[in-house]
């Protein structure tokens, strides 16, 4: 106990807060010069090598071209190569090849797919509620192809942040950028939850945590009781930034459409409000009394002084009081939404609503679709809630602000007098994507050499403080943050230079010697290249590849997991995720997750042997075979094992699997046999794993 605090003093005094290497400021160190080096092709490798030689360690050599294509594809498409593609890149004697090759892929638009769905992991998007119900959210497909189309742009990261912490300040009429602010939205709902003060206090601490983890790899919410017992964050620090959150509030009234589309549909939309005026009149004489009165017997069930808020007019209402407001009348809305008029009216009133109903179909024509609703926040307005802290010193209004241990000056955010909302946002945006922010550009620099290498840099990705891991080659981190803001915040920038280096061409085929398995057997240093398993997303999406079943259309609503779209546009439930995703954990979107496990288990043995699912794409993958080579089973082979394993067969593979199609117990026919065949080399671990 003595020893923890202790290190709790020396972490909170004045000393060790200029020590902590992570809020130092980003600067570009000078690239090793070593000797004799003949490995080295950029940068990046300079930084390795010397760490390698530190240890008496050296690299692997350059891995072929058949394992480079097919761990290029995943990488960055998260599909594999095409057979004819393996050929084409083996053959090619240009010296550019590796480079054509990386932008062919930096230019698909599957790379948007794949690294898109990086990011949803770690900000938790989701389709559904969560909780007890889940009830599905149909408008929340839109933030899900606005990161896609944003990464498939390169957006510049530092625009990216922006809109999706104030895109609705930044271009409130923009729903291209304003739909960003999904972010913001993406968090749990209890849809019945009557104590309406804890639940939004926990949508706000989420949100404030959360923020905290995605742009500065920082664990926040540790300091929101106490101050923080590593870190130098004291507790008034997590307030200050909630204080920047708190304003936000959900709309449900905003269009995703531009002024000009919601003017027509506005203007269509009165012409059908003209026409159908009287018949709108005596059907709503007929159902809303019946729908308040339901309402009315939701709304007794809150506490009385969240009756008492609704029963106040919207000037007396504080910032705060009418989030509460808001929040729960999600609850009578939803009432409205379930309401049944075939069993809730009855009799001679049934029959005439039905009449009117009827009647009222026949201008049908007249009305104009309406706009997808935005999933979207903006401010409850100009004024903000305040945002209190209580502890044992007695309770205090916290204004807002920003991590002392990175800025200590008193934060001015004045609101322009057209403006709807506060700005705080805005202004926290702005503060995060400054180029003297220390965390921002190293924590996102780390995430993109995480999901090259398996793991960053830092290998706790969220947690760049002193509970978390500190950085294996720190130089080498900052010279790449440094790089990022200097290229304009450009992802596939550093891409480019990630795997034009020689650290990633490196072979994984290297079995580790004594000196590896006794200093580095975690191969944290990079004396070999990663072996990496595929995620729940590449094993799905490359099955629906092979059997050649595949549809590669982008963007639009989710889809059911038994459709051939590719995994990032499946409903993601957060209760009830896909079979398979869920059995190779894929995240539920509970949490941000930065790092997607890879259990093996014997649940997912079973799936992959007995899944019915699985089972329908082995003989996808037989039928397309067979269309294509007839009766020859040599070619069904050399065919299967190209499109599984970007190789043909060597001849034992090649005996061994036409003995297994011919020499059938049952006395099958090699094309009966030919389902199991493929099945099992949709379980084999070369389909399974990158070597």
């Amino acid at each position: 106990m003595l020893q923890m605090a202790l290190q709790i003093l020396l972490i909170h005094g004045e000393g060790i807060q200029t020590h902590w290497w992570a809020v130092q400021p980003v600067q570009r160190p000078a690239i090793p010069s070593l000797k004799n080096d003949t490995w080295s092709i950029n940068p990046i490798d300079q930084f390795v090598s010397r760490k390698l030689r530190s240890e008496a360690l050296h690299p692997s050599p350059q891995a072929e071209r058949s394992e480079l294509i097919r761990r290029v594809y995943y990488d960055l498409i998260g599909l594999p190569p095409s057979p004819g593609a393996v050929q084409r890149f083996s053959h090619d004697s240009n010296p550019e090849a590796w480079q054509n090759l990386i932008e062919e892929l930096l230019n698909s638009p599957h790379y948007g797919e794949r690294w898109g769905q990086h990011w949803l992991d770690v900000t938790r998007w989701a389709e559904s509620d969560g909780y007890r119900q889940d009830a599905f959210r149909p408008h929340a497909w839109p933030y899900r192809d606005y990161v896609i189309d944003s990464i498939n742009k390169d957006k510049p990261y530092d625009t990216f942040v922006k809109e999706q912490l104030a895109g609705d300040e930044m271009a409130p009429h923009d729903p291209d950028i304003f739909i960003g602010t999904a972010y913001l939205r993406n968090g749990i709902y209890e849809y019945n939850q009557r104590n309406v003060q804890m639940h939004w206090e926990l949508i706000v601490d989420e949100l404030t945590s959360l923020t905290g983890e995605t742009f500065m790899g920082v664990g926040i919410g540790c300091a929101k009781c106490h101050d923080h017992k590593f870190d130098p964050i004291p507790q008034e620090d997590y307030y200050k930034i909630k204080a920047m959150l708190a304003p936000v509030s959900w709309k449900f009234d905003i269009p995703l459409a531009t002024p000009a589309q919601q003017k027509r549909y506005t203007q269509q939309l009165e012409v059908w409000k003209e026409a159908t005026e009287d018949l709108r009149k005596q059907i709503d004489a007929i159902v809303e009394p019946r729908i308040q009165s339901i309402q009315q017997e939701a709304l007794i069930k809150f506490p009385e002084e969240i009756q008492a808020i609704f029963a106040k007019k919207a000037m007396h209402r504080s910032p705060y009081e009418q989030q509460l407001m808001d929040l729960a009348n999600i609850q009578l809305e939803y009432e409205r939404e379930r309401f049944n008029e075939s069993t809730s009216i009855k009799g001679e009133v049934s029959e005439k609503l039905k009449a009117l109903r009827k009647a009222l179909n026949a201008y049908a024509t007249l009305k104009p679709e309406k706009p997808t609703p935005a999933f979207v926040v903006s401010d409850v307005g100009r004024k903000a809630p305040r945002v209190m802290l209580k502890n044992r010193s007695g309770e205090q209004e916290i204004p807002p602000g920003f991590l002392s241990v990175l800025e200590s000056a008193p934060l001015k955010i004045p609101s322009p007098e057209d403006a709807s909302t506060t700005g705080r946002r805005t202004k926290l945006a702005e503060w995060l994507t400054d180029e003297t922010h220390p965390l921002t550009p190293r924590v996102m620099v780390n995430r993109i050499w995480q999901k090259h290498f398996k793991e960053g840099l830092v290998s706790s990705p969220n947690d760049f403080g002193h509970l978390g891991q500190a950085p294996s080659h720190p130089e080498l981190l900052d010279w790449l943050a440094a790089e990022f803001m200097d290229s304009g915040w450009s992802l596939k920038h550093m891409h480019r230079i990630i795997l034009q280096s020689a650290t990633y061409r490196q072979t994984t085929r290297r079995e580790p010697g004594p000196n590896e398995s006794h200093l580095d057997p975690m191969n944290r240093l990079l004396w070999r290249y990663p072996p990496k398993r595929l995620d729940a997303a590449q094993i799905r999406d490359t099955m629906l590849y092979v059997s050649g079943e595949l549809d590669i259309t982008s963007g639009g609503k989710s889809v059911k997991g038994d459709q051939p779209r590719r995994s990032v546009y499946v409903r993601k439930v957060r209760n009830s995720p896909d079979e398979l995703l869920k059995g190779f954990d894929s995240p539920s979107g509970f949490n941000s997750t930065p790092v997607r496990d890879a259990t093996t288990t014997p649940g997912q043995a079973l799936l992959m042997v007995n899944g019915a699912w699985i089972m329908k794409r082995a003989e996808a993958f037989a039928r397309q075979l067979q269309q294509s080579h007839g009766r020859n089973m040599e070619a069904w082979v050399n065919h299967a094992y190209e499109k599984c394993y970007g190789r043909v067969p060597d001849s034992a593979e090649m005996k061994l699997a036409t003995a297994f199609l011919e020499n059938s117990p049952e006395n099958l026919v090699p094309a009966e046999l030919l389902p199991d065949l493929c099945q099992i080399l949709l379980n084999s671990n070369e389909f399974l794993y990158l070597h």
